[in-house]
Order: structure tokens, then sequence, then C-alpha cells
């Protein structure tokens, strides 16, 4: 319908936006009356719509449009934006819903109030004025999810393509005689907490290889002045506070409780002093599909690096954020004891991209992995009263949120992916950190 399309910015040019990728690629459906099947021959109408991350995550309605009907168009576009309105606070983890109306009346001062009825009629309501890319001015209607006042559908859980939870807990207590020598997943959260134990670095003495390359870490991030993201320490006065911090969760909610760590969480509780620490990264891969054998995820290769400290490949995936960026390493038969985020920067420190890389695609298995356990190798980088390290991780890698409408290009043709192999460490690389070759964090998968 003419009138409806002119009413909202041109669908070529929203399906176009650059920065539109994983969770917040558009979608697109056709509308079709009751049990018709999809398809242009027998729908009703089109409907595109994007995710928008942040702290309050909206979908945005793109474009709305009906083939030209009769007289009832009122109501049958009416029914459509209530229709679309409870697909997307069915499906979407979002807190609202908006969409551009073009001013196409009066010399492009004002929308067209028979089109602007129907969104109203479904409590969307006036929230700013805006100009296009092309210039054009147009009116934001916005649409919060009521569920108490007009009983809305709770928000589903948001999956993100990944998703890392890592909690350090120091207890002001006497190291644990068991606590073993486990490696470390994140020197940058150690160094962290290291901070903010003792303050300047070079304050306290320390013995053994990860606390003398923690500490030198911690004096090299405080001399160049890095900024170390997705971190946070603190302290705090009970067992149930660190994990609320590092964990988004309570000590009986931990995924790890029901593991073999239970007793040294239970064995925590009466303590009265942590230092704790959090590293939460949430995102989405640039796109993700399903491998043909449906067990693996099928992931675009951001680019193949080769070290000469190893003579597997090194593989870099792009995620929805321009800074973080996923690294795979191939690890069979290699030992993941010691010090793995200090092997890896060893690794990476002399990598080069290949030219031409020998595949530009990646299947990896779906992974789901947590565990709580200690170690007694950080002992007197949190000061000589802190007890073992307790570290807490809970990882999953997925191919995001299901989004059958999205326009994704297809794999090449004839390329095969590269199969990760079964054993390999799963690491997190940050920008903002590259100046000091650091891993956010590691773990041993498979290992």
């Amino acid at each position: 319908d003419p009138r409806l399309v002119s009413t909202m910015p041109p669908l070529a040019a929203q399906l176009s936006i650059p920065d539109a990728k994983g969770s917040e690629t558009p979608e697109l459906y056709w509308i079709t009356r009751g049990a018709y099947g999809p398809g242009a021959e027998s729908a009703l109408g089109l409907v595109c719509f994007k995710l928008a991350q942040g702290l309050a995550p909206f979908a945005q309605v793109l474009h709305l449009s009906l083939v030209p009907g009769g007289d009832d168009w009122k109501e049958t576009f009416a029914a459509v934006v209530h229709a679309c309105r409870q697909y997307l606070l069915t499906n979407l983890p979002i807190a609202k819903i908006r969409v551009t109306l073009l001013c196409t009346l009066d010399d492009g001062k004002n929308v067209d109030k028979e089109v602007e009825v129907a969104w109203k009629e479904d409590h969307f309501k006036w929230f700013q004025l805006t100009q296009t890319a092309g210039g054009a001015r147009g009116q934001v209607m916005n649409r919060n999810r009521y569920v108490d006042q007009l009983g809305d559908p709770e928000a589903p859980p948001t999956t993100f393509g990944i998703s890392v939870r890592l909690g350090m807990l120091v207890p002001k207590a006497p190291p644990a005689e068991n606590a073993g020598k486990h490696p470390v997943a994140s020197r940058l959260l150690l160094a962290a907490l290291h901070q903010l134990a003792v303050g300047d670095p070079e304050a306290v003495k320390v013995s053994g290889d990860l606390p003398v390359a923690v500490k030198s870490l911690s004096s090299r991030i405080q001399e160049q002045k890095v900024n170390v993201p997705l971190v946070s320490v603190s302290k705090v006065s009970s067992l149930d506070a660190a994990l609320g911090f590092s964990q988004e969760t309570s000590w009986k909610e931990c995924p790890v409780w029901e593991g073999p760590w239970r007793g040294s969480l239970e064995a925590l509780q009466g303590e009265a002093e942590f230092s704790v620490g959090a590293l939460h990264i949430n995102g989405d891969w640039s796109s993700a599909q399903q491998a043909q054998d449906g067990k693996r995820i099928c992931l675009p290769v951001y680019c193949v690096g080769a070290s000469p400290i190893l003579k597997e490949p090194i593989v870099y995936l792009a995620t929805s954020s321009k800074e973080v960026f996923v690294v795979l390493i191939p690890w069979e038969g290699k030992e993941t004891t010691g010090d793995l985020c200090g092997q890896v920067a060893e690794i990476m420190a002399p990598v080069e991209p290949m030219a031409e890389p020998p595949f530009e695609r990646v299947a990896v298995p779906p992974l789901k992995l947590s565990y709580c356990r200690g170690t007694s190798a950080a002992t007197g980088l949190c000061g000589e009263e802190a007890g073992s390290l307790v570290e807490i991780a809970t990882v999953s890698v997925c191919a995001g949120r299901d989004m059958p409408g999205a326009l994704v290009e297809p794999p090449p043709a004839g390329q095969t992916p590269y199969d990760m192999p079964l054993q390999f460490l799963f690491v997190v690389w940050h920008a903002n950190v590259d100046e000091i070759n650091e891993p956010l964090f590691v773990a041993a998968v498979g290992c």
C-alpha cells in the first residue's frame, strides 16, 4: 500500500545498516491471515524489525506495510499492528518497541493521523522527533512492555552467543591445604584484585611463577595507565554478597553449587570478609549457522594467525562488539596445568595473520562449561592474611537467539569449514589490552 509505505523510511536503506550484525541483524516476516502459509502470493503484508541492545533492549520496527486493500484497510492495519506487537513482546527479550513514522503531510511537518491512530490504539505514545539519514522529518513512537497494567507477556530470557561469568573470591583466612594449583582463567582479574588488596604492586614481595607474573602485569597496567575493560573488584562481608557480585546470583543458585566444590563453598560461609573480582562478558557472533551435521556451530573466521611457537592455526572470531574477539587455539595432547594465560600471551605475541587463510569458516561444538575450584598458586598476591583463591566460572557458547527471519549470506560454495579439535583453548581478547598483550579470559575445553 503506497500510503503505508510512504510513512516509513525506505526498506532498502534499513537493510543496509553496516553495524547490524549478530542479534541486531534485521529480520523480515510475511504477515498472513490464519493458517495461510508464508509467501508473497498469500501475504497480507510485510514486517521488518531489529533488536537494539543496550541497558534497556528494544525492538525497532523498520518497516510495516499491507498489500493494497479495500475500505477496511484501517481495521486490517490496526489488527496487524496488534499482532506484530504481540509477536515482538512474546519472542524478544525487550523492554519496549519503537517505530518511526515519517511526516508526510503539510509539507513534511505532520504524520498521517489515520496511520498514527493504529499505533496509538495499541498504546504507542509519542517519544521524540527525529531526522532520517535522507533528511526527512520523523516522529518516534514508543510502547513499553506493560505486564501488570495490560497483561503483556513476560520477557523471554536473553540468549547470547557468548556468555562468560568469572568470579574470584579471596577469603580473609588461612590458605586451604587441599587447594591445589589450578591455572587461573584471567590474570587481568587477579591483577585487579592484587591492586585492590595492596594498592602499590611494589609494596609486597611475592614468590612463585604466577604471583611474580601477576605482580609484573599489575605494575605494567599502572605504568601504562591501561583501563582494563569488563573487570570489577570489591570487598564484601559475606559469601552471598561475594557470589552476588561475581556471578549475579546467590550462593544457593550458583550453577556449580551441586558440583564437587560444594563443600568448599559451604566451608567459606562463615568467613566475614572477602576480596572479590568479577569478569562479565555477554555478546553475539557477527553471524552463526548450524553446521550440516546439526551438532556444531559454523562461524565465519575473522582471520587465521600463525605463531612460530605453535604449529596449529590460531583462529580469530569476530563478535558483535568491535573490541571483543574470541580466539580458538587447538590444544590436543598439551598440558593444561601451570599458567595458561601466560602460555597464551607467549603464543600470541609473535602471531602474524596468514595472507591466504586456508579456511573461511570454523565448526565448533556448543559449549556449556562450569566449575568451582580453589588454587594456592596465587598465595600472597592479596595480602598476608588472604586465603586460597576460589574461582567460579560459567561459560556458554551457542549460535545465539533463533532468528529465522534474518537475512544472512550463504556459506561460500564448495568450501569446507575447519573442524576445531575436541581439545582447544577458548580465549577472549579485548582490543583495549592489546598493548600489554594479555588475554582477558582463558578456558581449556575438552582437556
